[in-house]
């Protein structure tokens, strides 16, 4: 059970940084950053039931201090035990600087290191080895929340065992698409019957081939790469999806695995799950069934559509 959340700022206010410019105006925060309806509701609850919260940014903070007065109000900062600015992850990880503390006010940075974090304070520099040493946290009580694999969760994971969980916003859409495309279920479908069908071809030829049987797995191929690229398609016409690369994860979905605990497209989610709430893994949103029940019904499988 984690004792502490560690929240990466642009992840938990989902903010596009290219834009915004220092002493940003209202209508300039409305533009660049996404207001979400929840995140105070759960920040106050994780932290009425006792869990720290930290708050570690590489943006400077009149971009930070902004953005949370936007998403969560003026009084943002009593909010967390902890606010780092400038952090200068991923070296945050891998270093070993002494915190310093930033005025609020005019942002200027004082020059004495810091040995005990104030309450709303905000600091700069630092690293994930003194945020843990002063405020007494073993790594393996913290869950970090991040929305950049190698700059916030990977070394955070490797070198102190904190948990972590990676913030991707195009889960939401990727999830919409599967669950409310007709057509996405359709080439789902097609796309496993056709490779079904591949592999029982190849069994039947056996090991010698003729010109015939060639051109006629050559055609089948390209039909299971034609119904596969329309799955595609409907979740993104640019690039796809984000998980999967043809009938393979993506080098993205294979480095989330490896390195984040869990996943979610919103810090907003975790209203939805008790404060103690205990993960463990399972297939996730894009994991492929191990039966198609369409496929099983074809094969002669009846009960597979009840």
């Amino acid at each position: 059970l984690a004792m502490a959340l560690l929240f990466n700022a642009c992840a938990s206010m989902y903010c596009a940084v290219v834009g915004l410019r220092p002493d940003p105006s209202p209508k300039d925060v409305e533009k660049y950053i996404e207001f979400p309806h929840h995140l105070r509701e759960i920040l106050e609850r994780f932290k009425s039931s006792g869990k720290k919260l930290w708050l570690v940014s590489n943006s400077q903070f009149w971009y930070v201090d902004g953005g949370m007065k936007h998403v969560i109000g003026d009084d943002w900062r009593d909010l967390f035990e902890v606010v780092v600015v400038g952090a200068g992850k991923p070296g945050f990880y891998t270093n070993d600087n002494p915190f310093r503390e930033v005025s609020a006010r005019t942002g200027r940075i004082k020059f004495k290191p810091i040995e005990q974090f104030e309450e709303g304070g905000v600091y700069t520099q630092g690293s994930i080895k003194q945020l843990l040493r002063i405020t007494k946290t073993s790594g393996e009580k913290v869950l970090y929340l991040g929305d950049s694999i190698f700059a916030d969760l990977s070394e955070a994971r490797r070198s102190y065992g904190i948990a972590t969980g990676a913030v991707i916003h195009e889960v939401k859409e990727e999830m919409d698409k599967q669950k409310g495309s007709a057509m996405w279920r359709y080439a789902r479908h097609t796309t496993h019957v056709l490779s079904h069908s591949f592999r029982l071809i190849q069994e039947e030829m056996g090991l010698s081939r003729s010109g015939d049987d060639i051109e006629l797995l050559d055609k089948l191929e390209s039909e299971v790469n034609r119904w596969r690229d329309i799955q595609e398609q409907v979740i993104n016409a640019n690039f796809g999806s984000i998980f999967r690369a043809g009938d393979a994860v993506s080098k993205f979905a294979a480095s989330m695995k490896r390195h984040a605990d869990l996943y979610t497209s919103s810090v907003e989610n975790l209203r939805f799950y008790s404060t103690e709430q205990r993960f463990y893994p399972d297939g996730g949103h894009e994991s492929v069934p191990f039966n198609d029940p369409l496929l099983d019904y074809i094969i002669g499988d009846d009960s597979a559509l009840l």
